[in-house]
Formats: C-alpha cells, sequence, structure tokens
C-alpha cells in the first residue's frame, strides 16, 4: 500500500493562506487599537473638563483648565481662599497629539490658538466658554478629530469636520451667554 503525503505546492499554498489570514488579524488588531487609544485621549480630555466644572462648582471659586500644546499637557488650576494656586495636573501621552484648541468669546470671535498653552476659565457656576480641541491622529495615515465641548452643558461631542466647527462657532456671539 502506498502512503499518500501532501505535495510541495499544497504545503505552500496553506502556509500562504495561514500568512494572508495571520496579516488580515493583524492588520485588524492595530487598527483596532489605534481607535481605542484615540477614544482614551477623548475620553481623558473630556474627564479634565468635567473635574474643572464640579471642582469651580463645589468650591464657589473660578477654575481654570489650561492646555499645553507644546507638553501634551491639560492642568487644571484652582484658586485657593488665600489667592494661591492649586494645579492638579494630568499629562496626556498617546500616540496621537493635541494640536490646536478653539475658544468661543476669544477676542471678537472663535479664535484658533496654537500658542503654547490655551487657559480655559471656568465660572463659579461651573461654565465656561465652548471650545473645541483639534487632535491629529498618528500612524499610516494622519486623521484630525475634534472635540467640541459645549460651555454651558459641558456636553462633548466629537466632530471630523474643521469647516462644521467653524460654522458652530461663528454663530455663538461675543459676550452672549455662552462666553466668559
Amino acid at each position: 500500500m502506498r502512503r499518500r503525503a501532501f505535495t510541495m505546492v499544497e504545503m505552500l499554498a496553506v502556509v500562504v493562506l495561514l500568512g494572508i489570514i495571520a496579516a488580515g488579524t493583524a492588520w485588524s488588531l492595530a487598527d483596532n487599537a489605534q481607535q481605542r487609544s484615540h477614544a482614551d485621549l477623548v475620553a481623558q480630555l473630556d474627564h479634565a473638563d468635567e473635574m474643572a466644572r464640579a471642582a469651580a462648582a463645589r468650591l464657589g471659586r473660578p477654575c481654570i483648565l489650561r492646555i499645553d500644546l507644546d507638553q501634551q499637557r491639560v492642568q487644571r488650576v484652582v484658586e485657593t481662599q488665600d489667592d494661591q494656586h492649586a494645579a492638579q495636573t494630568t499629562t496626556v501621552r498617546f500616540p496621537h497629539r493635541i494640536e490646536s484648541v478653539m475658544v468661543a468669546g476669544a477676542q471678537r470671535h472663535a479664535a484658533l490658538v496654537e500658542s503654547r498653552s490655551v487657559a480655559i476659565t471656568y465660572s463659579t457656576a461651573g461654565l465656561s466658554p465652548s471650545y473645541a480641541v483639534r487632535i491629529v491622529t498618528s500612524g499610516e495615515t494622519e486623521q484630525t478629530l475634534w472635540l467640541l465641548v459645549a460651555g454651558l452643558t459641558g456636553q462633548a461631542m466629537v466632530m471630523d469636520n474643521e469647516d462644521e466647527i467653524r460654522d458652530i462657532f461663528e454663530t455663538l456671539t461675543p459676550g452672549g451667554p455662552d462666553a466668559d
């Protein structure tokens, strides 16, 4: 009786198929990891905003959320009773970067701020001007994402169209209830 075995061609076909499946799986997992870290950055910025609102309302003192674009750091600063500042810092270290911030009520209209540090001030009621943070993803292809935070409610939305963000900010009136 003759023993049957796989031919070299059959073995190569199986190895090639396994390689294609493994590459597809790795690509899918890498994409999911990038989306998760992106969502983590958005969640951390949203949480910093919520904490600044809560601190200002709870303490009855203005609070500042400082976003340092160079160091990729978000810092919450609360004035103490003796006019000193107490800072609580959250460092943002993800494979994405915070590139710029747009703040409603800055000067005559919404301004795209690309300076070293942007300060968002929260009133004693926990209100702030509306603002948007531009996040640029790193990886094979750079993508831009905006986190838009409504000043009165603190509701955060993720958007990907800068023109829509600019249109929203142009409708906000300087000196209105949404500004400081």
